[in-house]
């Protein structure tokens, strides 16, 4: 007989339901873990190659602002440059359109002074070969009677505006 609490042993090499139960379950676990494990490690890598593409993404935009940053600094220093050297090159400006002008006024006046001559010139030849013009005039007046039509269209407009303002 066997103390109590002590259950017969199985003969060897014969297992109880019990331990085939434990087995399966055994193997159903790991198999269950082992599935668990493989996802795991599936999202992990999923998860990590996401985080790579996203670092190589970020070195790029990195490289293109310090990009322009550099771009935005060289023209930072143009307009600095052209701020620093702007006062100078009014200066030369002005003093090339002072001189400029200075030129132009001195070169309209000899132009002038010479038409100037070349006119007087004109005009003292003109007189001496051509009469006075209130001399031609006169002759003209006399030849033709202009004068004294002259005179009578006058005098009739004289006396229509003296009627007229009465």
């Amino acid at each position: 007989m066997l103390p109590d609490g002590l259950l017969p042993s199985p003969p060897q090499g014969i297992m109880t339901p019990e331990q085939v139960t434990t087995v399966i379950t055994s193997i159903l676990q790991g198999g269950g873990m082992s599935y668990f494990v493989w996802y795991l490690v599936k999202g992990l890598r999923e998860r990590l190659k996401a985080l790579n593409d996203l670092v190589e993404t970020q070195k790029k935009t990195l490289v293109a602002m310090e990009q322009r940053v550099s771009e935005t600094e060289k023209m930072g220093a143009a307009y600095r440059k052209f701020l620093r050297e702007m006062p100078k090159d009014m200066n030369s400006y002005k003093a090339f359109m002072r001189s400029t002008k200075d030129e132009i006024i001195a070169e309209l006046r000899r132009d002038n002074e010479c038409k100037a001559k070349l006119l007087r010139e004109a005009h003292d030849q003109i007189g001496k070969t051509l009469p006075a013009p209130a001399d031609a005039i006169s002759r003209m007046r006399s030849q033709t009677g202009a004068a004294t039509l002259h005179n009578r269209r006058r005098n009739k407009k004289a006396a229509s505006t003296a009627t007229s303002s009465i």
